[in-house]
Parts: structure tokens; sequence; C-alpha cells
């Protein structure tokens, strides 16, 4: 996979990850949990080896924003 840039669109089949890989990194943008993951666990790791985290929501200053349908059905 390649490394990320500044903006970045996943997309793919349905039912292939698309959500669940998009809720991951809103629970950066939002510090929160989905509530349909409420119990889930996950760990990420940046090219400096920093480790990000359910609990530990930014490993370097950058801005997260993610477009998905969790986003469409709480602002439009």
């Amino acid at each position: 996979m390649q490394d990320f840039a500044n903006l970045n669109i996943i997309y793919g089949w349905n039912y292939s990850g698309k959500t669940t890989i998009s809720r991951i990194f809103q629970n950066s943008e939002k510090t929160e949990k989905n509530p349909d993951y409420n119990s889930s666990e996950f760990e990420l790791e940046n090219y400096n080896g920093q480790k990000y985290n359910e609990q530990i929501h930014n490993v370097d200053d950058r801005l997260v924003r993610t477009f998905n349908a969790d986003f469409i059905k709480d602002n439009l």
C-alpha cells in the first residue's frame, strides 16, 4: 500500500472494509469510538514507529477528516 498523502480517497467493492477503515480514522477526528465498534481494538503505526490506537488519538499533528456514511447521516 502506498503512503498516505495530504488527501486520500479510499474506494472499493461493497463490503470490502471501506467503512471500517474510515471509522478507524474517524476515531482520531472525533476522539471517540464509533458506537458500532464500542468494544473494538486497533493499532496503527506510522513510518517513524509511533503507534496510534483507540485510546491514543493522534500520533502527529495531521488533521484528519472523514467523509463516509456516518458523516452524511450526522450532517446532511
